[in-house]
């Protein structure tokens, strides 16, 4: 029996911010890497697992209100400002700047995210990833990174490992990582803002 394996190389793309789709609807201004609710383009549906990669500003004192979502990995990375989380498992949170929140929808959960303060914009990434199986427990959690935590450190990326949903019932933080319970192994690294790029590793076998 040929018990040969071939080692898979990573591939590398760098999306430029003027390559997203871009809307306005006055209370939110959003960035779409991938296709999402209005846009659609059929050859931009996902990378690998990554299903969507929003990159959204929202006034002050508004926000989503509450919504279902099922069976989907949800991270969420603040920018600046202060967001609000309300779920139906009964979570309260507000993440701050560097903070991230991490939602496992699993066999559904509902919630809504505000801007928590009246008066300025908060700014946030929110990235959706297929989990690594359907109908699991619902789960939250956040975790507040300082600014030496997070900014532009060399060679640094946060790498999103498969988890356990019986050993991690919050996610966990270990040096810059969050265990989420995704079916694959990705790398993403997201730049300075002012770098106007992001970069996104997949294995040849993800797509």
């Amino acid at each position: 029996m040929d018990t040969t394996t071939t080692a898979l190389s990573p591939t590398f793309e760098i999306q430029r911010a003027n390559e997203r789709a871009f809307a306005d609807h006055g209370w939110l201004k959003t960035y779409h890497s991938f296709s999402f609710a209005d846009y659609f383009d059929p050859a931009n549906l996902s990378w690998g697992a990554l299903r969507v990669f929003n990159d959204d500003t929202v006034a002050g004192g508004t926000g989503f209100g509450t919504h279902p979502h099922r069976d989907m990995e949800i991270l969420t990375y603040v920018l600046s400002g202060e967001l609000e989380h309300k779920d139906s498992m009964g979570n309260v949170g507000v993440v701050g700047a560097g903070g991230v929140q991490y939602l496992s929808a699993g066999t559904g959960i509902s919630h809504s995210e505000y801007n928590h303060q009246p008066d300025a914009a908060v700014r946030l990434v929110q990235m959706w990833v297929l989990p690594r199986a359907q109908h699991l427990s619902p789960q939250y959690g956040q975790v507040d990174y300082t600014a030496a935590d997070r900014d532009n450190r060399s060679g640094d990326q946060h790498r999103l490992p498969p988890g356990d949903a019986e050993r991690h019932a919050q996610p966990e933080r270990a040096g810059s990582a969050l265990r989420l319970r995704i079916r694959d192994h990705h790398l993403l690294r997201i730049e300075d803002p002012d770098q106007r790029s992001k970069r996104r590793l997949r294995h040849d076998h993800d797509r």
